[in-house]
Order: structure tokens, then C-alpha cells, then sequence
């Protein structure tokens, strides 16, 4: 039976069927992974790596008291896809400012690697312990980034090979306290690019 063990401690059973892009499912109450059975055959027939777990407190995982939440359960499946497996990596950005700004000032994040721009799907911003796509930036007005915190920026794109690889953040801001009119605001340009060189751990 193949299951994970979660960071809290909960035992996830999940059926992992062929190979390709991952599509994953998830049932709701009081269900197992066992209702996908019909949608992870064709499409892992058909070039698909398909995934369906049963969430805690369900089916063949643990029957745990604790974590049974909508956070949790995206926890649970964020762990079932990494576990194992190198998926991307991180970046941290500071803000190029003297002063803080809201996250939502992000007008513009971008990532290219190796001349590739990354799809903003595969990318994920951490803050405050949150998680928040290029476009949901925006309504991130309650988040205070100060000049002495990073964004850890999550790229999505497989992993890097060994070796040298060109790593831009293209990174505009608004800058709030400079309002010239109705929506008309000074911009930051905090953009950068670096060479990062990667080497296996002896």
C-alpha cells in the first residue's frame, strides 16, 4: 500500500498511476480515492500522471483528530506531489527600497531561467506562512513586506540541472506613496539577474 507520512505525523494513503503532467484529485465527504478510479485509468492511459489520494481522517489514511482543515488537506497534497521527487527551487527577494511596501504593490513578477520565461502557474510566492500565485499578489493589500524581510519565490520548473544557469526576477513595483493622480503612481524597478552554479554534494 503506498502512503506518505506527513509532517504532522498523518499516514496518506494515494494511488500514483502512470507518467507525464501531473493531475491530481481530491474526493470530499465521506469518500476515498477509489471514486477516481474511472479518471486515473483514462488518463493515465493517455500520457497523464494521475494521482488521488484519501485525505486524512478517510478511507486507508490515518484516522487522525487533528488537521482535518482546508489548509491541511492542500498541505497533504502538496507533500504527496513533492515527496521524494525535486520539483524546482527557491529564491529569496529583498525589496529594493528604502521603506516598506503592501505586497500588493507587485505589479510585475517574473522569472526566467536560462533565457525561459516560467510559466506563472508554476510559480508560488511564500509570505507570512501564506502561499500566493503572480496574480493573486494583488489582493495581498493586508501584507506589509519591510525592507528587512524576503519573498521566498517557489519556481515550479523540475529542478536545475548541475552547472551554471542565468536566473532573472523581473520585479515592478507601485509605489504607493508617490500617487501623481488617479491610479497614477511612481514605479520600482527592483529586476535583477544572476548566475547561479549548482554542484553535487559530496
Amino acid at each position: 500500500m503506498d502512503t506518505i507520512t506527513t509532517k504532522d505525523g498523518a499516514e496518506i494513503f494515494f494511488k500514483d498511476w502512470g507518467k507525464g503532467p501531473v493531475v491530481m484529485f481530491s474526493h470530499g465527504w465521506p469518500l476515498n480515492a477509489d471514486v477516481w478510479d474511472d479518471q486515473l485509468l483514462f488518463l493515465s492511459s493517455n500520457g497523464f500522471r494521475a494521482i488521488a489520494h484519501d485525505r486524512r481522517g478517510h478511507g486507508r489514511s490515518s484516522q487522525i483528530s487533528t488537521g482535518n482543515d482546508i489548509d491541511h488537506y492542500a498541505d497533504d497534497m502538496r507533500e504527496l506531489v513533492l515527496n521524494g521527487t525535486t520539483v524546482g527551487f527557491t529564491l529569496d527577494v529583498g525589496l529594493n527600497y528604502y521603506r516598506g511596501m503592501p505586497l500588493s504593490s507587485v505589479e510585475e513578477l517574473e522569472i526566467t531561467v536560462d533565457g525561459q520565461v516560467v510559466p506563472s502557474d508554476a510559480v508560488l510566492v511564500e509570505f507570512n506562512e501564506k502561499l500566493f500565485m503572480p496574480h493573486q499578489l494583488a489582493l495581498a493589500w493586508t501584507e506589509f513586506w519591510g525592507i528587512k524581510r524576503d519573498l521566498h519565490v517557489k519556481v515550479y520548473n523540475g529542478g536545475l540541472s548541475d552547472g551554471p544557469h542565468e536566473v532573472a526576477v523581473r520585479l515592478i513595483l507601485r509605489n504607493v506613496y508617490m500617487q501623481f493622480g488617479p491610479n497614477a503612481y511612481g514605479m520600482i524597478d527592483s529586476s535583477a539577474t544572476r548566475t547561479l552554479t549548482l554542484t553535487k554534494e559530496n
